[in-house]
């Protein structure tokens, strides 16, 4: 063909033009942001399993593939509570009792979940502390425990007199000081 190709002289550059259309994938490189550093949270206790305590909230600024926002798992390092792992909802996993705990302290941590072509991709994540204050109840009756023993008073004194005898002792197992007030009254 004397050295052409096609309608060219050989060591002669073609061209050709074309349109590519790319779209960016932002991959999972931001680890999620909880809205606070430290939540607190109250409790009554003899609440009931799985009792609703609030939610912890934390959000991914990465997209994904179908330009949403990546999804966030919950996680916790205790087993009083459970999380909801894609709504961050804090429930009670067991009966507390101001009289033995008056708060629990806990870490939670949202990691991005690794889905599609990120699957293999370690997830960043992010932690915040939690603090349950459990509230007391007025649940425990006052103990009384006297002496044995007679109590004296003399004759003819009115109210408010000195009585003298045994020691009377009263507790209360309330921690609540509102909740452990007594009075004692000799009739």
């Amino acid at each position: 063909d004397g050295g052409k190709i096609g309608n060219t002289v050989a060591g002669e550059a073609r061209t050709a033009d074309i349109t590519l259309s790319l779209n960016m994938i932002d991959g999972p490189d931001q680890a999620p942001i909880f809205q606070r550093d430290a939540y607190e949270f109250r409790i009554d206790e003899n609440n009931k399993f799985g009792d609703p305590i609030n939610f912890v909230r934390a959000s991914d600024q990465d997209e994904d593939l179908f330009n949403g926002k990546w999804n966030v798992l919950y996680t916790v390092d205790t087993n009083d509570v459970t999380v909801g792992e894609y709504n961050g909802e804090l429930k009670a996993n067991k009966i507390f009792n101001a009289e033995k705990q008056t708060s629990l302290t806990f870490t939670v941590t949202a990691k991005e979940e690794n889905i599609g072509i990120w699957s293999d991709y370690q997830p960043l994540s992010a932690t915040a502390t939690v603090t349950i204050e459990i509230n007391d109840l007025n649940d425990n009756e006052p103990q009384l425990t006297v002496e044995t023993g007679t109590f004296e008073i003399e004759e003819n004194r009115g109210t408010g007199a000195e009585v003298r005898g045994p020691v009377i002792t009263v507790s209360d197992a309330d921690v609540n000081f509102i909740n452990s007030k007594w009075k004692i009254e000799v009739i």
